[in-house]
């Protein structure tokens, strides 16, 4: 398999696919793979965004304090409230190790 390596604007980005090809497009800092004759793929990206990350996610991560108090029998912290019980292994320790 004999490919080609461009570097260029995406508008100059050649119609006809080569197997083995390579792109990498300066304006919109996106790399390419021609598989075979038919198939031009995405394979990176020379610069990420916010967008692209929670894209690749599928979720927008929280930006504000996620930070928990220790849960206990009288308040809840990364987890429910403790059962006011003496058994320490529930499933968290009663002094929230």
């Amino acid at each position: 398999m004999k490919g080609k390596f461009y570097q260029g604007l995406s508008t100059k980005l050649p119609s006809t696919k080569t197997a083995g090809s390579l792109y990498f497009l300066t304006d919109s800092q996106e790399i390419y793979l021609d598989s075979d004759s038919s198939t031009r793929t995405r394979v990176g990206k020379g610069s990420i965004s916010k967008s692209d990350v929670t894209t690749a996610l599928g979720y927008t991560p929280p930006t504000t304090n996620t930070t928990y108090d220790v849960v206990s029998k009288t308040a809840a912290g990364l987890v429910p409230q403790l059962p006011n019980e003496t058994t320490t292994t529930k499933y968290l320790r009663q002094d929230g190790t």
